[in-house]
């Protein structure tokens, strides 16, 4: 006898302290109807197959009560929106562009990639790790895990490691967005989180940025109230590439965590004036209202290897994986050695400062000679303002020439150029140039 269930009724029970009866076959999925994570059990009836020598017999469900079941089951969802929200903001900010038909090399200044990596140590560690590409890579990301808490002086249970930080972005927006309530943020900022907490039904207050382009921490907490869930700062900011020092976020953050969570982002902390003795991590050891988001994507070269993590308190870790899908292995074993290379290679580190520097010089001179204002940066891109173009879309313009940059539609009148190599650079401004007015 084998026993097949067939789904004809569902039921979403809490996540938290509710247990299917028996009979029920449990699938962890979003109900984004009822705006919270649930578990969603489905009731089903036993079908019995008599299996006989020459063939199956089903009993005792008819058409009409298969019919049904299926039914139901489709009037269940639509249980999650996850990708159709990642689609929607990738679709807003990341069009796809295709390079021209043309001789030039392709000069790709959108993504704030690092030009040079991966490292060469990184690159070994891939090689030596391919070997292990058939094991789930749970002992790789422990030993990651180890790294990271010994080079910023915490604790193990105080790292989570992820898909780059991407992942904790969306996790993140997910938690606040189930709890409803208000996020809020600046703006412009990388508002991945503050947008998926709002397709899972948060509100979400955008508070505009200072007069000189900056994070405005008085008007955040201006906004802060009983119903804030959480309040995201992007230090340095993107795409705008300023900072603030610790000097003033730190007391800020530490005021702020008193009422709510705040996740801190500092994908960019490497680049910046202070470097990661800039970092709030620290934070975390005795604060549960405190994330710090990282990447490996920036300064360490792996942005196509995708590996990020969190630094938070060891109770908002366990918080934090459970609604981290994939079991917690989400990153690669290629990946995930590349990144365990990369902390102990500083040397790889400060030479990417230094050429981003260099470039970064050259592109601040040419900027100066044809009067176009952008704002000092923290990071490996700058923003700048597109009005000396004469009305010319300066994306598509250089995009027709190979070159490709960013600019955002809720931002019209600047754009945004990533640092790559001092050749790229100058291959840059050539075409720029040609696009004054």
């Amino acid at each position: 006898m084998l026993n097949i269930f067939a789904v004809i009724e569902s039921e979403c029970f809490a996540m938290v302290g509710v247990k299917p009866s028996p009979g029920f076959v449990r699938t962890g999925m979003f109900c984004p109807t009822l705006r919270k994570f649930k578990t969603v059990c489905f009731c089903v009836k036993r079908v019995n197959f008599r299996h006989t020598q020459n063939q199956t017999v089903m009993s005792p469900i008819s058409r009409r009560n298969m019919l049904r079941g299926t039914a139901l089951a489709t009037a269940s969802l639509p249980f999650i929106r996850i990708n159709s929200a990642i689609d929607a903001w990738r679709a807003q900010e990341y069009p796809v562009y295709t390079p021209r038909g043309n001789d030039a090399p392709l000069v790709k200044l959108n993504s704030n990639e690092n030009p040079y990596g991966p490292s060469p140590a990184a690159r070994e560690a891939i090689i030596a790790a391919i070997d292990q590409g058939n094991r789930y890579p749970r002992t790789a990301i422990n030993k990651l895990q180890k790294a990271i808490a010994e080079h910023e002086n915490l604790s193990e249970d105080q790292v989570l490691i992820s898909a780059g930080s991407t992942e904790l972005l969306g996790l993140s927006g997910l938690m606040a967005g189930l709890e409803k309530g208000n996020v809020i943020g600046c703006n412009p900022t990388f508002d991945f989180l503050l947008y998926f907490a709002q397709q899972f039904g948060a509100n979400w207050i955008k508070v505009p940025l200072t007069e000189d382009h900056k994070y405005n921490l008085a008007g955040i907490n201006e906004k802060v109230d009983n119903n804030t869930k959480l309040v995201f700062v992007c230090n340095p900011n993107n795409p705008t590439g300023s900072e603030l020092p610790k000097s003033m976020l730190k007391p800020f953050v530490q005021t702020l965590s008193e009422r709510t969570m705040v996740y801190v982002d500092e994908a960019y902390i490497e680049f910046s004036q202070g470097g990661l003795q800039a970092s709030l991590a620290s934070m975390t050891r005795n604060n549960k209202n405190i994330i710090v988001a990282r990447t490996f994507s920036k300064v360490y070269g792996l942005a196509g290897l995708r590996v990020g993590y969190a630094i938070a308190h060891p109770d908002t870790i366990r918080k934090m994986r459970n609604y981290l899908q994939g079991r917690s292995v989400t990153a690669g074993v290629c990946s995930v050695a590349a990144a365990t290379a990369c902390i102990g290679d500083q040397k790889f580190v400060q030479h990417c400062l230094e050429m981003n520097q260099k470039a970064k010089d050259l592109l601040y001179a040419g900027f100066g000679e044809w009067g176009v204002e952008y704002i000092p940066s923290s990071t490996n891109f700058v923003f700048f303002k597109t009005d000396l173009f004469g009305g010319k879309d300066i994306v598509k313009e250089l995009q027709r020439r190979n070159v490709m940059i960013r600019q955002y539609s809720h931002v019209p009148g600047w754009a945004r150029v990533s640092i790559g190599t001092p050749d790229e650079i100058r291959a840059f401004l050539k075409e720029t140039q040609q696009l004054l007015a």
